[in-house]
């Protein structure tokens, strides 16, 4: 992160071109022919979630992953991206253990973000947090405290971890109360969802679920009154932030591991300005472990934020100083980025948005809303 260069901010839909879809999602079919082998899959998935340890469950996930690294059209991109940006300090062996590392946590990652509505997130007291006395040490001065992560390992896990430690979490993300952010794909027929959510009662993959958004939904919106942002840190609550991605109005771009990656000026400007430290926070997959989950939530020690009478410059040396931390866990766990967001030459991790389409793309070559295939 030594690049001396000035970071300009730019508006998010000039940064990637995108622009809202006025059109609905499709209506689910009534039936498929695919429904005579998924309805059994459901029963005996709701066995294996009554039943089965959660260690078996995530060696199910890594058995899926390890699949999809030898069959999926994705493979060779990924290998792709992986020997450009890794490959002058890793070996051709390590980059293909990378790669399937990579699958493998995809996979966990599903079966993670339905963890908490499981058993009551069964077995996550066997989630070690490195560095939990660097955030109770900043809590200490009953000012709060901001956790900042990106959409890296398992960010939605940290609320429910912290939670279960006893820590008053509130994640902040794009409000689900909000009806007119689209929900997630459905991929089931009308009959598939009934014996889903109906019948079987499994975890639904629905941002407005109820049980979704107590465990790992946000609890404060992405929004211009800051008021029950600044109430929570005053009552020494923690608030978890996402520090990149697309969901702020300006964008600052910083080369992560050689890539392009935008973050977001919000967390470290609120910090700076109420007087809060701001700690990066990561929930690495770490396979190599030997607790039966093979995760583990890292706390750096609180952000060295500038403060002086240039705002703007503090804001550009503080977004740098975190996108470092950042790339410094990316280095030690990069089978934990999302590598199938790096687009084509231009370096750039853009994530794929289900209610966003690229302008001016021709809607027979578009790729389905909700999957994640890199432009060419």
């Amino acid at each position: 992160m030594a690049d001396a260069t000035r970071l300009e901010p730019r508006p998010v839909r000039e940064l990637v071109g995108w622009q809202e879809d006025p059109e609905a999602p499709a209506r689910a079919k009534p039936v498929a022919l695919a429904d005579v082998y998924r309805i059994p899959l459901f029963a005996a998935t709701k066995l294996l979630y009554a039943v089965a340890p959660i260690a078996l469950l995530f060696r199910l996930a890594n058995l899926r992953g390890a699949v999809d690294s030898v069959r999926s059209p994705l493979r060779a991109e990924l290998l792709v991206s992986l020997e450009r940006h890794l490959g002058p300090t890793m070996s051709e062996e390590h980059l293909r253990l990378v790669a399937r590392r990579h699958f493998e946590f995809y996979w966990r990652g599903r079966l993670a973000r339905i963890w908490p509505q499981i058993r009551s997130f069964t077995g996550a007291e066997a989630v070690e947090i490195e560095g939990l006395d660097h955030l109770d040490d900043a809590l200490a001065a009953g000012r709060g405290a901001i956790i900042v992560s990106t959409h890296f390992g398992h960010a939605r896990l940290i609320k429910p971890i912290l939670r279960l430690r006893k820590r008053d979490a509130l994640l902040v993300g794009v409000s689900t109360r909000d009806t007119k952010f689209r929900d997630f794909p459905q991929p089931f027929t009308r009959l598939g969802g009934f014996v889903h959510k109906r019948l079987l009662r499994l975890p639904p993959w629905s941002r407005y679920e109820e049980g979704w958004r107590e465990t790992v939904g946000d609890d404060l919106g992405t929004e211009m009154n800051l008021r029950p942002h600044l109430a929570a840190l005053r009552r020494n609550q923690l608030l978890i932030m996402l520090g990149d991605g697309r969901g702020a109005h300006a964008l600052w771009p910083v080369p992560v591991l050689g890539v392009e990656a935008y973050f977001s000026p919000g967390p470290v400007s609120i910090a700076r300005s109420a007087g809060v430290p701001v700690l990066p926070a990561f929930v690495v997959d770490d396979l190599r472990r030997k607790d039966p989950v093979g995760l583990r939530l890292v706390i750096h020690p609180p952000l060295g934020l500038q403060v002086s009478s240039d705002a703007r410059h503090d804001l550009e040396v503080n977004i740098r100083r975190f996108a470092a931390v950042f790339e410094e866990q990316a280095r030690t766990h990069p089978h934990n980025w999302h590598w199938t967001w790096v687009r084509g030459e231009e370096d750039r991790l853009v994530p794929y948005v289900r209610q966003f389409r690229r302008v001016g793309t021709d809607p027979e070559t578009e790729p389905p809303r909700g999957r994640q295939v890199p432009d060419r």
